[in-house]
């Protein structure tokens, strides 16, 4: 955009707004004087600077010495020299301002500064939580279905049993043969009410805007838990149990999961819960030297799965996880990673972080990280070598 120039002039009315007297008896006087607001007017002289103010606020049409004034004004915290075009910088600002504090206001601030990417990370990300970690028992039902994977589509919604009236929300479908028959299992949460063995089941689902409805026939019977009358000796961890008796059922398994000293059995694990177990089913382990053990099954139309941790939060069964140390390790500490090769190191930039997007109440920490490839002696193949220093 071209800025529009000053056109409403003093110096074509001087001469007529002086006194006669003047014009007669002085004209050197007027002439000089119209040459001096001539003078005025020209571009970058007072007359014509004083009525062009409110356009030079557009970055646009701001003459670049008056560019610096504007820098002050938007740009205050940054540094006074940066790559990136400045006019173009204070046109885009106040979306910088808005994000202020994000991963992307610190990518942003790099790339104008120095013109290098950074990697932005939270060490209070890998802290481990003690007793944080979400503890997940998944309750299922088993039943045959004849509309195969549309059941898959009913995860989110309700599920619903005739004649019981008992509900639940599908958490997950699970499919696969079980002594030659088709089983559909239904991971539920939110139960409401009891299933039974007799009531068909009804799921619906939207799909382009239209309610649909699967079925499922009555729902299997399935083993649901084991009791340890009688622990035995001589068992050890592993050893199968086995369901054995007048039923038409089939499919459970379970395995000794713990043991005292003298190998009596302390913990069994019920890892399949089979189907079709009309009645009870006679329970024992398969061992090659224990002796002893008495456990009884019971059998109902739910059954729940041994429990487990859903997610990684508590860090003690994983090596990226540490203690908390106040310093680096803590929820309110963020480290900027820069490459080595880039040149820009923590000296260069502290404070202008400090000034422009660094959150209130953080501790920050710079990372250099120098990648090296290594010829492996095996051809065109190469190793990258890391290393990591951070202050």
């Amino acid at each position: 955009m071209v800025r529009e120039r000053y056109s409403k002039k003093i110096s074509p009315f001087v001469e007529e707004r002086l006194p006669d007297f003047v014009k007669d008896q002085y004209p050197t006087f007027v002439g000089f004087l119209k040459k001096y607001y001539e003078w005025m007017e020209q571009e970058g002289n007072p007359v014509e600077r004083t009525s062009s103010l409110l356009s030079f606020r557009d970055v646009d049409e701001s003459p670049e010495e008056f560019l610096g004034y504007l820098q002050n004004e938007y740009l205050g915290s940054f540094p006074n020299e940066f790559v990136a075009d400045k006019a173009l910088i204070i046109k885009n600002i106040q979306e910088f301002y808005k994000t202020k504090g994000t991963v992307q206001s610190f990518k942003f601030l790099f790339r104008v500064l120095y013109a290098v990417d950074v990697d932005i990370f939270y060490p209070g990300e890998y802290i481990l939580k003690l007793s944080t970690p979400l503890w997940q028992l998944d309750t299922t039902i088993k039943v045959s279905t004849y509309f195969g994977k549309e059941w898959e589509k009913t995860i989110g919604y309700m599920v619903v049993q005739e004649g019981s009236g008992a509900t639940a929300v599908v958490d997950n479908i699970r499919q696969r043969y079980e002594s030659g028959v088709l089983v559909t299992e239904i991971y539920l949460h939110d139960i409401a009410g009891t299933f039974n063995s007799t009531g068909r089941i009804t799921g619906t689902f939207v799909e382009s805007g239209i309610t649909k409805t699967v079925f499922g026939e009555p729902l299997f019977s399935v083993v649901d838990n084991l009791s340890i009358i009688a622990g035995g000796t001589g068992y050890n961890t592993g050893d199968q149990v086995v369901f054995t008796g007048v039923c038409d059922g089939s499919g459970a398994k379970g395995y000794v999961s713990s043991i005292d000293a003298s190998g009596s059995i302390r913990e069994v694990v019920l890892h399949e819960f089979g189907i079709n177990y009309q009645t009870t089913p006679t329970v024992t382990v398969q061992s090659v030297s224990g002796t002893g053990a008495s456990l009884t099954a019971t059998i109902n139309t739910t059954a729940t799965y041994p429990g487990y941790y859903a997610d990684s939060d508590g860090g003690f069964y994983s090596s990226e996880y540490v203690f908390q140390d106040s310093a680096y390790y803590q929820q309110y500490s963020y480290v900027i990673d820069v490459n080595v090769e880039d040149g820009v190191s923590v000296k260069n930039y502290k404070e202008a972080v400090k000034a422009t997007v660094h959150p209130a109440g953080m501790k920050m920490y710079g990372q250099m990280t120098l990648n090296q490839s290594i010829d492996s002696g095996m051809g065109n193949s190469e190793i990258i070598s890391t290393a990591v220093s951070t202050v």
